[in-house]
C-alpha cells in the first residue's frame, strides 16, 4: 500500500479495496495504450523485493485495466475485475517453485518423462459428511516422486504443466486413476464418490467431453461418481466453457464449483452452469467462531445454494470450532487436515478403518447482526445489478460507497452486509 501511494501522481486516486485487491483511477488518459502503459509503470515500481529479517521476498503486482465510459462507478470496477481474474490466469505460476522453470526445456523434458515413467502419485482426501460423521467422498490430488528431491507437492509444478500445456497429460493422468479407484470402491460395495479437479486448459474444446467418455467406460465406474471440480474464473474466461460443462453433466458426471466466493460470486454463470455442488473456499473457513464477516459470507453461501438446489462443501477445516460453525450454518460436507491429509489409497483405507466419526462440539456463537431488510430499495436493487454483472462482494461494496449509497441503517456498505442482503435476497 505505501509503495502504490508512492508510485501514483497527485492526479491519480488510490484505494484498497479489499484483500490484496488495490484499485487506481486515473484520469487523465487518452486510449487503451496510455493506461496500459500506466499499469507497467506501477508493475516496474513496486517489482523491486521486499526484505523481511533479512530474507528477500519477490514482489508481483497483477493489474487489470478498464476505461469508461462506463454508466457508473461500480460497472467500471467490476470490468477492470474481470481484466485483472484474466490477467491472472494468463500468469498463473509463470515460474514454479524450486527451479523448475517454464522456459526451461530442460524442466518441461523432465515433467514429460516423469508423466511417462510413472513418477506420479495419486493422493486422496478424504470428504465427509457433518451430518453423520462418515466419508461422503474423496479429492483426487496429485505428486510427484521426483527421483532426487523427493515427494513433490503441485505447487512445484501445476504452474509448470500449465503453462508448457503437459497440463492435459496430466489432468488425463489423474482422471484415469481417480475414476479407476472409484470403480474399486463401487465394486467393493462403497459408492464413493471421487474429485477430479479440471484446469482451464482441459476446458477448451470438446477433447475433454470424449476423453471422459472414454475412461467412463474403461474404468467401469458410474458417471455420478466422478466429480469433476471448476473454479469460477474458468467458467466465466471461456464462453465454451459452459457448453462443456452441460455436456459432461449430461453424461451423468457430477460438477463442484471451487474456490466458490473468491472471484466472482455471480448469480449468473450459476444460472448457466449446470453445477452439483458449491465448495467454499478455506479462506472463509479459517476464521469462523472468531469473524463474524467470514460467518455471514458463509451463510449467505448456504442461503444461495439452498434457494438454487446445490450441496455445500467446506474447504480447509481445521479445528472442531470451525466444524461445530459449519454444522450450525447447514454445510452439507467439508474437507480439511481436522479428519485428515490427502493420503495414498492404501493409507487412506487404513484410515478409513480406524475412523471415528467426531463428537459434536458445542461453541459460542457469534452473535448475530440485525437482520437487514430484504425489500428492493436503491442500494439492494443495485447489488443484484452489480452481482448479476459478475462483481465480487469486496467490489459491490467499494461501488455502492463510491455512488455514496449507504445501509437503511447509515453505514458503509462492507463485504458482510452486501453478503447478507444477496442471501436474504436469494431465499
Amino acid at each position: 500500500a505505501e509503495r502504490l501511494t508512492e508510485a501514483v501522481r497527485e492526479t491519480d486516486s488510490g484505494a484498497r479495496v479489499g484483500g490484496d485487491d488495490f484499485a487506481v483511477l486515473i484520469e487523465d488518459v487518452a486510449s487503451v495504450e496510455e493506461l496500459r502503459a500506466r499499469a507497467a509503470d506501477l508493475r516496474e515500481a513496486l517489482s523491486t523485493p521486499v526484505v523481511v529479517d533479512g530474507v528477500s521476498i519477490a514482489v508481483e503486482l497483477r493489474v487489470g485495466t478498464a476505461l469508461t465510459p462506463a454508466d457508473s462507478p461500480g460497472t467500471l470496477l467490476a470490468a477492470a475485475e474481470r481484466a485483472l481474474d484474466a490477467e491472472l490466469d494468463k500468469a498463473a505460476a509463470a515460474v514454479a517453485p524450486r527451479g523448475l522453470h517454464t522456459d526451461d526445456p530442460a524442466d518441461v523434458a523432465e515433467l514429460r518423462q516423469a508423466i511417462a515413467a510413472g513418477q506420479l502419485r495419486m493422493h486422496l482426501q478424504p470428504v465427509m459428511s457433518l451430518g453423520d460423521g462418515t466419508m461422503a467422498g474423496a479429492e483426487a490430488l496429485v505428486r510427484w516422486q521426483h527421483p532426487e528431491r523427493g515427494l513433490l507437492m503441485p505447487a512445484a509444478f501445476i504452474g509448470l504443466a500449465e503453462q508448457s500445456g503437459l497440463i492435459a497429460d496430466l489432468g488425463e493422468w489423474v482422471l484415469r486413476r481417480a475414476c479407476a479407484q472409484a470403480a474399486a470402491w463401487e465394486k467393493a460395495g462403497s459408492p464413493i464418490g471421487v474429485g477430479v479437479n479440471l484446469s482451464p486448459r482441459q476446458l477448451v474444446g470438446a477433447g475433454v467431453i470424449d476423453l471422459v467418455r472414454e475412461v467412463l467406460r474403461t474404468t467401469g465406474v458410474s458417471p455420478g461418481r466422478l466429480i469433476l471440480e471448476v473454479t469460477e474464473s474458468a467458467v466465466m474466461d471461456d464462453p465454451q466453457a459452459p457448453d462443456v460443462l452441460r455436456a459432461l453433466h449430461d453424461m451423468g458426471v457430477r460438477l463442484a464449483l471451487d474456490d466458490f466466493g473468491t472471484g466472482y460470486s455471480s448469480l449468473t454463470y450459476l444460472k448457466r452452469v449446470p453445477v452439483d455442488a458449491l465448495k467454499i473456499d478455506r479462506s472463509f473457513v479459517s476464521g469462523l467462531g472468531r469473524d463474524r464477516d467470514d460467518e455471514a459470507i458463509v451463510a449467505s453461501i448456504v442461503s444461495l445454494a439452498r434457494s438454487i438446489g446445490k450441496i455445500v462443501v467446506a474447504e480447509g477445516v481445521e479445528t472442531r470450532e470451525q466444524l461445530a460453525v459449519l454444522r450450525a450454518l447447514g454445510v452439507d460436507q467439508a474437507q480439511g487436515f481436522l479428519w485428515s491429509p490427502a493420503l495414498t489409497p492404501a493409507l487412506l483405507e487404513i484410515w478409513l478403518a480406524e475412523h471415528v466419526p467426531l463428537p459434536a462440539v458445542v461453541v459460542p456463537r457469534l452473535a448475530p447482526l440485525p437482520p437487514l431488510p430484504v425489500a428492493l430499495g436503491e442500494g439492494e436493487r443495485r447489488i443484484l445489478q452489480l452481482n448479476a454483472e459478475g462483481a465480487s462482494l469486496h467490489t459491490i461494496a467499494a461501488a455502492l460507497n463510491a455512488e455514496g449509497r449507504r445501509t437503511a441503517a447509515g453505514p458503509r456498505w462492507t463485504t458482510t452486509t452486501v453478503a447478507r442482503v444477496i442471501a436474504a435476497l436469494s431465499r
